[in-house]
């Protein structure tokens, strides 16, 4: 349940900029471009997380707002908020054993199968020998009517499933124009958990073998998760990937061949589960190393004795995704666009002192590896409960001429929706795009930006993104690319 703000007060989130936008301020193009072509350069290396280049771009921001007069709300008077990471790999002792009339195979890791190293297991999933039960997709899906587990007992066994979901040419039901969240390995994780099964094995798709040198590289290559407490409730299971040569081992022999199943899924057919004859166990070696990142936190402080006890958040992340393969990505709309838009909002509210209520400015770190930044903030700061809205800049840099996304802004506020749409006709005029804003968008876009962890605390939140496509996560997200003159309408749009 989302705060119920009241019209007024909505009102007064943003008319309390008014006296600055009376003044007719404008953003520093020269100062947004600058700022940015420096996040966004070769020297920080990406912005990865956890790395040189990010602890670069937290200091620049720290120095630009020192600089603009915005005051520092992190850890200790200073403008950084530490968090925690866990880094974690499996090493290469790891295996999978299947065991047979007597026998037992052994199959390595990397060589036959892969894991992501973010997906570490709770322990007692290790070295225990379990029943195998094929589960179809591994799917439960109660509005499309399906469920690949109805008549199935996995309570305690292992499930093979095939990856992806079923094929249809119905644009309501499944791989229809784009796969939904049930072709997500997390969320068939989460099914198969909620099943009461102990691990999961995902028969990789054509895609997955074709790429499969990169992705064992998942294995080893450290993998980022956040220290939660046990949830005895809710235990991690394992979850590999195989190679189809496995799959067709484990299946010799079974109810179903893994040929059979591969054909009935390429007719559309439906796939019934079975038990197999065999058994498995998972012994996955684990390897983890606590270490720090930290956002970004300014704030410029309200006027209104009473009021300045209230906070308004505008957000953006500046991690990227760091150096791969030799290739720097330097994530010049993703998210350098948003950084320095914050940036500039901040100088000039800073500078014309006319906000009456608090503003925070927050940039956070580790967006990209699953959005800890903001998740630390909103679980962890003690001025989350008086904060009445969330603004959340995530790629603002690439619109076209007059369009930009909105999400979120009616999902916790209706009231909240409308201020937005009052504030961008009394400003900037961008045509707003909702088609992502719909619940039942198979993107999920509310779910992936930071402002997501505040929604989940019962902030009211809007984001704003371009949804820049062609150059997303790719070596060629550079700053020539941006339109400036637009990034400067958005800082315009967030003055008032």
């Amino acid at each position: 349940m989302g705060k119920k703000l009241p019209v007024l007060l909505l009102l007064l989130i943003f008319t309390s900029f008014q006296a600055v936008y009376s003044q007719s301020v404008e953003a520093d193009v020269t100062e947004l471009k600058a700022n940015l072509e420096y996040l966004s350069s070769d020297e920080l290396m990406g912005r990865g997380t956890l790395t040189e280049g990010e602890r670069l771009a937290s200091e620049f921001i720290a120095e630009k707002f020192r600089q603009y007069g915005v005051k520092p709300f992190g850890d200790n008077g200073t403008y950084f908020q530490n968090f925690p990471l866990v880094l974690t790999s499996f090493t290469e002792d790891s295996k999978i054993k299947i065991f047979s009339d007597g026998k037992e195979t052994v199959y390595n890791v990397k060589d036959d199968f892969i894991i992501d190293a973010r997906r570490v297991s709770d322990e007692k999933f290790q070295r225990t020998k379990n029943e195998i039960v094929f589960a179809g997709f591994g799917i439960t899906a109660p509005e499309f009517g399906y469920d690949d587990y109805k008549g199935l007992d996995v309570k305690g066994k292992t499930v093979l499933i095939l990856d992806d979901e079923p094929l249809s040419d119905d644009t309501l039901f499944f791989r229809g124009v784009r796969p939904t969240r049930y072709s997500f390995w997390g969320t068939k994780a989460r099914i198969a958990r909620d099943n009461g099964a102990a691990g999961v094995i995902v028969i990789a798709p054509e895609g997955t073998v074709k790429e499969w040198q990169r992705l064992s590289e998942w294995t080893s290559t450290p993998g980022l998760r956040y220290p939660e407490s046990e949830d005895a409730a809710n235990p991690r299971i394992p979850v590999i990937c195989i190679l189809p040569e496995v799959a067709k081992i484990i299946l010799n022999g079974e109810e179903k061949t893994y040929d059979e199943i591969d054909a009935l899924f390429k007719e559309s057919s439906p796939i019934s589960g079975f038990e197999l004859s065999k058994e498995m166990e998972f012994s996955l070696v684990v390897k983890e190393e606590e270490q720090f990142s930290r956002n970004v936190i300014g704030i410029i402080e309200g006027t209104d004795p009473l009021l300045k006890n209230e906070y308004v958040s505008i957000g953006a992340h500046y991690d990227h995704e760091g150096v791969r393969n030799g290739e720097v990505y330097n994530g010049a709309d993703d998210n350098a666009s948003g950084t320095v838009a914050v940036m500039e909002t901040g100088k000039l509210l800073a500078q014309n002192n006319g906000n009456k209520r608090s503003v925070i400015l927050m940039l956070y770190s580790a967006e990209e590896r699953g959005l800890f930044g903001s998740r630390y903030t909103a679980e962890n700061s003690s001025y989350i409960k008086d904060m009445i809205v969330n603004i959340n800049l995530d790629m603002v840099g690439r619109m076209s001429e007059d369009t930009l996304v909105s999400i979120g802004s009616r999902r916790l506020s209706s009231e909240l929706g409308n201020i937005v749409e009052d504030v961008n006709s009394r400003t900037s005029k961008f045509v707003f795009d909702y088609t992502f804003d719909d619940p039942n968008d198979p993107n999920r876009l509310y779910e992936r930006s930071d402002h997501y962890n505040f929604a989940k605390q019962g902030i009211p939140v809007v984001f704003f993104t371009d949804n820049m496509s062609e150059d997303y996560h790719k070596p060629t997200d550079d700053a020539h690319k941006i339109n400036y003159l637009n990034l400067e309408r958005y800082v315009k749009w967030c003055m008032t």
